[in-house]
């Protein structure tokens, strides 16, 4: 169970011949491209070599299976089988899965699929397949499928966005093989509420949030999406709205400052809110000229008690109300309660603008 380095190296480094090791074909294609090989790399054929000796000495493992890049390292194996333990063991290796564009199909390649359920669901697994490239369907009907091939070829000849239908069949076909028919089912049936039949499914990832934390943009869109776990960081998220890349609603959500903003407030109270207490605090012949944003909530509770006290006790005032006021007596501080800001907070010059005309108006 602990294995001493210095010991490892003295009892089976002995038996590994760094000539062999360079002719190995992973090896030798690396060093012609001049791509960097590390130690820890270059070991990895010693380790994996080891890993199948101790199961053959200890389990009478005869047989590893691997993608074609793991030929060298279970020749290794093999070999070092034969010097130690004096037996036959055997490798099978079978050519790697590639994506189009010559990427392989790999738990360390990005957005890979997993069989187990823990790591992906089956609505994700479903979705992997459903979105693979177009060039892959038939490859992959082939590979993946136990549908007769006399469907796969018709299949096959499916084109531009006919081609969906075959996209739709192989993810799942695939997931009834793997997750079983029932995840397959439900995978297909909320596939079709949400991006057919635009119906909110209750069985996608859901996450529950207090109202007033959207209200006050305690809790924003890039929140949302994070505890979804829908991308992996936060500036990944900037970059799918400025993509348009996230929808509310149905609706195309390009706001990335201003949390949930009004269009998700209005879906979720039926009428606008304003995200932050505006105010100013000089009026005179000219106008409105200085605005502040006031997030601070005691701020805000002083803000109204004082303009309470001084001109409508019980009573907020509103843009309305002013109208009916007469000049000498316009209180000093105004909360525009009615104004429903839909630009980004840290654009404030434009922001200042549109509530001074709005206010002036």
């Amino acid at each position: 169970n602990k294995l001493n380095y210095l010991e490892f190296l003295r009892d089976t480094g002995k038996h590994f011949s760094i000539n062999r090791m360079l002719n190995f074909e992973s090896v030798k294609s690396r060093l012609r491209k001049n791509d960097p090989l590390s130690f820890l790399e270059f070991n990895y054929m010693i380790l994996q070599g080891y890993d199948f000796y101790k199961l053959n000495h200890d389990y009478q493992c005869i047989l590893q299976m691997g993608g074609s890049d793991q030929w060298g390292n279970i020749l290794s194996g093999v070999d070092l089988i034969k010097k130690i333990n004096n037996k036959n063991a055997f490798g099978i290796t079978s050519p790697l899965i590639t994506n189009s564009d010559g990427s392989k199909m790999g738990k360390t390649a990005d957005g890979a699929v997993w069989l187990n359920k823990d790591k992906i669901s089956s609505l994700e697994f479903f979705q992997f397949w459903r979105n693979v490239n177009d060039n892959d369907v038939t490859k992959f009907l082939y590979l993946f499928t136990k549908l007769p091939l006399k469907e796969i070829e018709k299949l096959s000849t499916l084109r531009n966005e006919e081609i969906n239908e075959a996209k739709k069949i192989l993810a799942y076909e695939v997931t009834k093989i793997v997750r079983g028919k029932e995840d397959a089912d439900e995978a297909l049936e909320i596939a079709d509420n949400v991006f057919n039949a635009n119906k909110i499914d209750a069985r996608l990832p859901n996450i529950s949030v207090k109202k007033l934390n959207l209200q006050d943009d305690i809790f924003t869109i890039l929140d949302a999406i994070e505890k979804l776990e829908l991308v992996k960081s936060r500036s990944e998220i900037k970059r799918l709205i400025k993509s348009n890349g996230v929808r509310v609603n149905d609706k195309l959500y390009q706001n990335i400052y201003n949390g949930m903003s009004s269009e998700l407030k209005k879906y979720l109270n039926n009428y606008e809110y304003l995200s932050n207490w505006i105010y100013t605090n000089q009026i005179n012949q000219t106008g409105i000229n200085e605005i502040q944003i006031i997030n601070n909530e005691n701020e805000q509770n002083n803000i109204l008690k004082e303009i309470n006290s001084w001109y409508a006790p019980n009573k907020i005032l509103s843009i309305n109300s002013l109208k009916n006021l007469k000049k000498d007596k316009k209180p000093k501080f105004i909360i525009c309660r009615n104004y429903v800001c839909s630009e980004p907070l840290n654009n404030l010059k434009s922001l200042k603008n549109k509530i001074i005309a709005k206010l002036e108006s």
